[in-house]
């Protein structure tokens, strides 16, 4: 464990029993961050976004809120770990670099930020995007109110991403809320979010309407679950995983909780305004899993 210490510039480190380490590059996976999907020394698959990936450090601060901040809420999510990668294997896996316009740079060693990857050996079917005929086979659709009234309380500047998840034979699927990287005005922390920005694209789990007394619901959850655990989460991220004061995100969070019905009524008024859109062609639906 001293290593991973030597060679990282870490302060405020939560618990280093949370570390894994990696031991085989599988790939390359798509995004603005540049992450990569890793095996680590625990069996299990990743996806790490790097602490010096091309949006800069403050989107590994987003996910360990984000995700944090979903666990205190019940909305399910893939568990994180920091995961340590050393010089030695980058050196090994050369194909394992960012691409700039300036050309490739190189990642650096240390402490990264890793998502359970849900599309592996041990966790069935997972799709990306169902078929219309499964859909009435999720069991936690009412999550996805919950999830929208999320972005919108956390400012997020990109649209929600989900998997559906099915470990008994396509019976029913959990709906698995990703990517919180853009939360709290994006990598900057300075962007805010326009109106529907943060719906997902496919709309079919969207309805035109939500009841009343289910919004108000889930934002009386959020007063009473997050505002006493906010201060307390942003102790969980590392301090060179982001650049400015993180506290100012916290008590933003604090000031928006308490604008959340404005803000959410807000966003229902433009949300009737684009629901013309098409939702995701279903036969462009696919598993991310191999083995169903």
């Amino acid at each position: 464990m001293p290593t991973v210490i030597s060679q990282t510039a870490c302060q405020r480190i939560p618990s280093l029993t949370n570390v894994v380490h990696a031991i085989q590059f599988i790939r390359k996976m798509r995004g603005g961050s540049q992450p990569a999907l890793i095996r680590c020394d625990d069996g299990k698959l990743y996806v790490i976004k790097f602490f010096n990936n091309p949006q800069g450090p403050n989107v590994l601060a987003n996910e360990v809120l984000g995700n944090e901040l979903l666990n205190v809420l019940n909305l399910p999510t893939p568990q994180w770990k920091m995961v340590f990668i050393s010089r030695g294997f980058i050196k090994k896996n050369i194909e394992m670099t960012f691409e700039t316009a300036l050309g490739h740079s190189s990642i650096e060693s240390g402490l990264h930020f890793g998502s359970e990857f849900l599309g592996g050996e041990k966790t069935g079917c997972v799709y990306e995007w169902l078929p219309n005929a499964l859909c009435g086979r999720v069991i936690n659709s009412k999550d996805l109110l919950g999830m929208h009234v999320f972005d919108v309380w956390t400012n997020h500047c990109d649209h929600r991403q989900s998997l559906y998840a099915s470990g008994d034979g396509n019976a029913t699927f959990l709906t698995i809320f990703i990517d919180n990287g853009h939360l709290f005005g994006g990598p900057k922390w300075g962007r805010k979010s326009k109106l529907c920005e943060s719906l997902s694209l496919d709309k079919r789990f969207h309805p035109n309407e939500s009841p009343a007394e289910d919004v108000e619901n889930w934002i009386t959850r959020f007063e009473t679950e997050c505002s006493s655990s906010l201060f307390d989460i942003i102790q969980h991220v590392p301090r060179f995983w982001y650049r400015g004061d993180i506290n100012q995100v916290a008590e933003s969070l604090v000031l928006r909780l308490g604008m959340l019905r404005t803000l959410f009524s807000e966003e229902l008024k433009r949300k009737r305004m684009v629901f013309n859109l098409s939702h995701v062609d279903p036969y462009e639906c696919h598993t991310v899993a191999t083995s169903c």
